[in-house]
């Protein structure tokens, strides 16, 4: 705690001493009042259509008294019925502290639940759950200063809702939970903004900084106890009069206090208790709910801190070599007899170090070839693993050469591969 105070008392007076050099172009604070009515029409997957009006506010005046507070209200009706409203710039200490509160009730929704979350997923391998009474409260403190170019702020959301059913991806329905299975989800995010613009709303020169840490507590003992740490930085450039070029950077991090359960069985099984003990269960719902426990694995994943290690993965009494080609050339095999390799498994690209990371396979030899940068990561995950890595000529496998040229290498998963 004290660190992170530290180094916002430093972005402070950084900030403090620096945001003389530029000037905002216009009030950050306006009061002229402005409106917004918009019709919604919907059609949710599993849920249902219907027809919603938007009301948008901004600067509410309180007769001759002009304000900085927005309003919104959203109205929705048909299948799914409910409301959303917030406000927005309530000053509690004039253009210094700030508060945003938001309500939001319905009475049903819906959300795609994908089965896997990898890059090359299936767009189409989802299964939708459906939402009953749900509601949502929260709201935002923000302390704002230097004409809104440092802010520190606080957000907190409680979510209320209760699962009603499973549908497949062509809205049939597999399960329908009666009574729904009740849940809660809360979550907090703290963070900080320099924002060193012409304008906060619509700038078209500066740097812009923002850093957040969100935690949300564990649902359930099967779930992870993470948080996860933020950093944005966007750069606006002027190009020509009236246009602006954009460059933004983002980096994400989670940290892990307790891991999540991942054993795909025990969540099967648990889901199967709450919800097949007092009926029985068609095969149709007992593989929704596997969706379910499979679901719940992947996403407890996240909390999965186990390390790698390069310990063989299974029993096997032999030696086997990874390498580009399936007939290495005459000094790399020299290299690899000398280790008593009984097979040799082709693999592409710095994909090898991993698989020697996790204990695959036991040794790559490879001459002179390719450059530092085609090395590094999987250097980095394999020695992390415990993989020993060198020359052939068991020299230290060095970086930040002239010319970038790796030399000769040499990875062996132990110093003893039998084990």
């Amino acid at each position: 705690m004290l660190k992170k105070t530290l180094i916002f008392l430093i972005v402070f007076f950084v900030t403090a001493a620096s945001v003389s050099g530029l000037e905002r172009r216009r009030d950050q604070f306006t009061t002229d009042f402005g409106y917004l009515v918009a019709p919604i029409p919907y059609i949710l997957p599993g849920a249902g259509a219907g027809f919603g009006l938007l009301g948008g506010f901004n600067n509410i005046p309180f007769g001759s008294t002009e304000t900085t507070i927005d309003l919104f209200v959203v109205g929705i009706s048909g299948n799914v019925r409910g409301t959303i409203a917030g406000v927005t710039d309530l000053p509690l200490w004039p253009e210094t502290l700030l508060l945003d509160l938001t309500t939001v009730r319905f009475n049903k929704g819906s959300q795609k639940v994908y089965r896997d979350r990898k890059m090359d997923s299936d767009p189409e391998n989802f299964f939708i759950t459906e939402l009953a009474d749900t509601s949502l409260g929260g709201g935002r403190l923000i302390l704002t200063l230097f004409d809104r170019m440092f802010e520190l702020f606080t957000i907190q959301y409680d979510i209320n809702a209760s699962t009603s059913a499973i549908r497949d991806n062509e809205e049939n329905l597999l399960v329908e939970f009666d009574p729904p299975q009740k849940f809660k989800v809360k979550s907090r995010t703290d963070g900080a903004q320099i924002d060193w613009t012409d304008d906060r709303v619509d700038p078209r020169k500066g740097i812009r900084l923002v850093s957040t840490i969100s935690d949300r507590p564990p649902a359930d003992s099967d779930a992870p106890d993470y948080y996860v740490q933020d950093y944005n930085v966007s750069t606006y450039l002027p190009l020509l009069s009236s246009s602006t070029f954009a460059l933004n950077w983002f980096r994400s991090g989670a940290f892990v206090r307790k891991q999540g359960n991942t054993d795909q069985t025990s969540l099967y099984n648990k889901l199967i208790s709450e919800n097949c003990t007092e009926k029985t269960c068609t095969s149709a719902e007992e593989a929704a709910l596997l969706d379910q426990a499979k679901v719940a694995k992947t996403n407890n994943k996240y909390g999965d801190d186990k390390k790698i290690e390069c310990k063989k993965k299974d029993d096997r009494n032999t030696i086997i070599a990874v390498s580009s080609m399936s007939k290495p050339p005459e000094i790399i095999m020299k290299k690899l007899n000398e280790y008593k390799v009984a097979s040799i498994a082709k693999v592409a690209s710095s994909y090898k170090f991993c698989l020697i990371a996790d204990g695959t396979f036991d040794i790559y030899a490879a001459k002179e070839r390719a450059n530092e940068w085609d090395y590094a990561a999987g250097h980095a995950v394999a020695e992390n693993a415990g993989a020993i890595i060198t020359t052939l000529d068991n020299q230290p496998f060095l970086y930040g050469k002239e010319d970038y040229r790796n030399p000769s290498l040499l990875m062996l998963r132990s110093k003893n591969l039998n084990d």
